[in-house]
């Protein structure tokens, strides 16, 4: 059985292919090339067609993943790995449905939150390519010193015509992981409308309307110490928290800009 080593915030899994499928370990080691295994595993995903059919366990698996076609299992296996990684850094991690771009001179960060379908990875895509790539996914923080956990992962890009979506190398899109540790640096809440016309329309929001924005795009914020004066604490050490209205991402890249790199 071929296996592929994947760390994801710090967790080892290892998915497993069953032998039908075995010759899809290569594009599932580049998607994942990113976030190559440092660490034991601890984590063993079994990997076969058939959808909802329930298997017996190999010897090192934990849980199973499946899908009807090839061609819909990448996808799966991106969401089980997340979840699996979620589910590891329980109360230990600030978790942000964010995406995650840093400067990769200093290490200064930006948390893009915002959820699912509501534009990250396009921004992501629009954004990151002349910075560093930190996550489209999940910005993981440490509260004692913000610095970021990078989750690198292949992003999910939806292709015109075809119904699941494409789990993408981050490298093939021209994006690069950051040369030094991330911290977090910036907040800004996405509010993508296609209907807005002109600049985006930028806020800066006080910390009670971050805690509502950020509370419903978090993973087990109740979890972590004192979490509500955990994130009084960390909004007073943020350059910027904002919220944003815009219709194109590309629009975006002088506010990115001035918060990575308030210098220039």
């Amino acid at each position: 059985m071929r296996t592929v080593g994947i760390e994801a915030l710090g967790l080892g899994v290892q998915l497993h292919l069953s032998r039908p499928i075995e010759s899809m370990a290569a594009d599932l080691k580049a998607a994942w090339a990113m976030c190559p295994l440092t660490v034991e595993p601890t984590v063993g995903l079994y990997l076969h067609l058939g959808h909802n059919q329930t298997r017996a366990l190999p010897k090192g698996c934990t849980e199973q993943v499946s899908a009807d076609t090839a061609v819909a299992l990448p996808q799966q296996v991106t969401q089980a790995v997340t979840r699996a990684a979620l589910k590891a850094n329980l109360g230990k991690l600030l978790l942000l449905h964010a995406a995650g771009i840093a400067n990769p001179a200093t290490g200064d960060a930006v948390a893009l939150v915002a959820a699912s379908g509501t534009g990250k990875t396009t921004a992501t895509l629009t954004l990151a390519p002349q910075w560093s790539y930190l996550t489209d996914e999940t910005v993981a923080v440490r509260p004692e010193d913000d610095s970021i956990v990078a989750y690198p992962k292949p992003l999910s890009v939806k292709r015109s015509g075809v119904l699941y979506k494409t789990e993408t190398p981050p490298d093939s899109l021209g994006l690069k992981v950051s040369p030094v540790p991330a911290h977090l640096r910036a907040i800004v809440i996405l509010d993508r409308q296609p209907g807005h016309a002109g600049d985006p329309a930028v806020t800066d929001i006080g910390v009670l309307d971050m805690i509502c924005d950020i509370a419903p795009q978090s993973s087990s914020l109740h979890m972590l110490p004192e979490p509500l004066q955990m994130l009084h604490a960390l909004h007073s050490r943020m350059r910027r928290v904002v919220r944003v209205t815009y219709a194109e991402a590309q629009s975006l890249q002088p506010l990115i800009a001035s918060l990575l790199d308030p210098s220039s």
